[in-house]
């Protein structure tokens, strides 16, 4: 059974738009940003389902979508034949006047303002295309549908929420009276809310518990009776436990507590109940124990972000557990989550974009048709973006530092921009121009620019570069030097009551870090690899004060440990001899919050004003520019305006 086909004309938030999901496909995902309506694709399928007799019945918060004002149509492809469905009257009716099916049934249906409605079954196949003829099939094939007994649809929404459950005397009572193994009761429960499977789970788990170790006593005495050897013991909890270790090897299920009414598992030797898990297994157990407890291996699973609570680790395995699950069928996921994306592949993952004005999702395409949302969705680390409403900006850094969220901080509006990082300079240059390419190649609109530090470039070496590959060199050192605003500290200086000039602080907490300054400055004018690295760093650490008392001993320790020889060597002593001449110059200008080692003089200014962390600092800086009690930098100005001009 696989959905095939899905087009929308007008519903909701959508306008023109169709999803036709390749016929192989066992896994499909839906991406894109919050609000574009990833759920209520998945709600539209839950709607059809019951039209074509797959779910027998709907429970929706948010209501059955063939209430309101649409005009949508969905197809699905069924495993049935006609011969499997319909007795062998009907059968022959049609093969006298040509019709066959092909295993596809499409609802169609259309409701106005006014209230209006249209709706159609229609069942496509060869021979005759008498309407009327393919309308009577479709109807005839929607009663056997509906009459079969076995669960084939599981529709679980993203309200998951685990509490520990109190489960009353007589609800237990009524529990143990429930024929838990009825088809008909599995079926009638696959499509309640979340958070109603829940309970009932837990009373499942009991009731069968309990039943189940019934029947083996009555069986061991009956034994005991006739003198026959003891029932085997069978565990219908077995292919619950079994699949759980699949996804979470660690986790193993134990049982019952008929006391305190809740699951108990065992994590590495130490027994827990249901409750005591972590939530992301919590949410695996449960989610396994909906599969197996309706038994769906053949049908449609429709899961809304089944990333919830789960690390990126494990994430890709569990996906690919909820992939081969069905035996014989498809999954439709909602998702944000790359590996998810990965898992099914770019053929069978759908990216749902809107308009930035109208907020209305018109363009839904297959990752397939996107290379460079490709592109992206591996830079960013995420697939939950539209190339046509948002800017990327490739940024120095790798995802365990904090640059994006102080560019996120700095330019105040992360609504329509996203910062990835994209390692060092080089990195940040080559990305941006692979993806202007590839953009340009496949005719994408595209509005992606990089940012990169200053660092020790002239301003002849800035505007080549910018020339060259479209980035925007900061006009700083790097991010962090914004932070230190002279202006905006001084407003914190005068808060904190210190009477120290704000110029002298920068400049004591930036000498700290002067033979860092002086030895990243030589090698980059040098262009040559320093060894031994250890012997660098420690030449390196000297402050100023150290490095002024003797400037020509500190020339001859750093040219000694930089391990060169030769004219390699004099180049390196001429530029170590210009780079603490120009930090010499550099430490008395209103220049040197710009110029100076940003992050590191960062960490000692903050706390000269008797802050908790850098981060507070930051944060009493950048309300200072909100709040207009002094001008943003031109920098900081300049930085702003590059991204709005993407």
């Amino acid at each position: 059974m696989r959905i095939v086909d899905i087009k929308i004309e007008q519903w909701r938030n959508f306008s023109n738009v169709r999803i036709q999901a390749p016929e192989d496909a066992t896994l499909v995902c839906l991406i894109g940003e919050n609000g574009t309506g990833k759920s209520n694709i998945l709600e539209l399928i839950s709607a059809v389902a019951h039209r074509l007799g797959i779910s027998p019945g709907i429970e929706i918060p948010r209501g059955d979508p063939f209430s309101e004002p649409h005009s949508f149509s969905v197809s699905i492809r069924f495993n049935e034949t006609i011969g499997s469905l319909l007795d062998e009257q009907q059968v022959q009716h049609y093969t006298q006047i040509g019709i066959s099916w092909n295993g596809v049934l499409t609802v169609t249906s259309n409701k106005n303002e006014q209230g209006q409605h249209n709706h159609q079954l229609f069942a496509h196949g060869d021979g005759s295309e008498e309407i009327v003829q393919r309308v009577n099939l479709a109807a005839q094939l929607i009663g056997k549908l509906h009459e079969r007994k076995n669960t084939h649809y599981l529709s679980l929404d993203a309200d998951r929420a685990y509490p520990p459950i109190e489960i009353h005397p007589q609800h237990y009572a009524q529990a143990l009276a429930e024929d838990w193994e009825s088809p008909q009761k599995k079926k009638h429960r696959a499509f309640a809310p979340t958070r109603t499977m829940y309970e009932e789970w837990v009373k499942f788990f009991l009731a069968k518990e309990t039943q189940d170790a019934t029947k083996m006593q009555h069986a061991e005495r009956r034994a005991k009776e006739l003198g026959n050897p003891r029932p085997e013991f069978v565990d219908g909890f077995d292919p619950y436990k079994n699949s759980v270790k699949k996804v979470l090897p660690h986790l193993n299920f134990v049982g019952v507590d008929t006391v305190h009414k809740t699951l108990l598992f065992d994590s590495s030797g130490l027994e827990l109940k249901f409750t005591n898990l972590s939530s992301g297994e919590r949410e695996i157990s449960f989610i396994i124990g909906q599969i197996e407890r309706f038994q769906l291996h053949q049908g449609i699973l429709l899961i809304d972000e089944p990333e919830l609570h789960l690390n990126p680790d494990l994430l890709r395995n569990w996906v690919a557990y909820l992939r081969d699950t069905v035996e014989d069928g498809q999954v439709w996921i909602s998702t944000h989550s790359l590996e998810a994306v990965e898992t099914s592949g770019p053929s069978s993952s759908f990216v749902l974009e809107r308009t930035k004005d109208t907020r209305i999702v018109e363009n839904i395409r297959s990752l397939s048709d996107c290379p460079v949302l490709t592109v992206l969705s591996a830079a960013v680390g995420s697939p939950a973006f539209s190339l046509s409403s948002l800017k990327f900006v490739f940024i120095e850094g790798d995802r365990q530092g904090r640059e994006k969220e102080r560019f996120y901080s700095l330019y105040g509006d992360s609504r329509y921009v996203r910062f990835i990082e994209g390692g060092g300079c080089t990195e940040v240059s080559k990305k941006l121009s692979a993806v202007r390419e590839l953009a340009v190649e496949t005719d994408e609109q595209l509005f992606v620019g990089g940012v990169i530090d200053a660092d020790f470039r002239t301003q002849v070496m800035i505007d080549e570069l910018q020339l060259k590959t479209h980035v925007f060199v900061l006009g700083c050192h790097e991010i962090e030097n914004l932070y230190l605003h002279p202006s905006a500290l001084q407003v914190v200086c005068n808060r904190a009551g210190i009477e120290r000039d704000v110029q002298e602080i920068i400049q004591d907490a930036a000498d700290n870090f002067a033979g860092l300054w002086v030895l990243q400055r030589t090698i980059l004018n040098t262009n040559v690899k320093i060894e031994p690295e250890r012997a660098l760093n420690q030449i390196a650490a000297q402050n100023w004060n150290v490095i002024n008392a003797d400037i020509a001993q500190y020339v001859v320790n750093i040219c000694d440990a930089c391990g060169l020889a030769g004219d390699d060597l004099n180049t390196f002593n001429q530029n170590v001899n210009d780079s603490i001449n120009e930090y010499r110059n550099v430490r008395e200008t209103e220049n040197l919050w710009k110029l100076c080692m940003g992050k590191q003089t960062l960490r000692i200014v903050y706390q000269e004003f008797g802050m908790s962390s850098v981060d507070s600092l930051q944060n009493n800086i950048t309300m200072i520019w909100e709040n207009g009690e002094v001008n943003a930098p031109d920098e900081l100005v300049a930085l702003r305006d590059y991204i709005n001009a993407l």
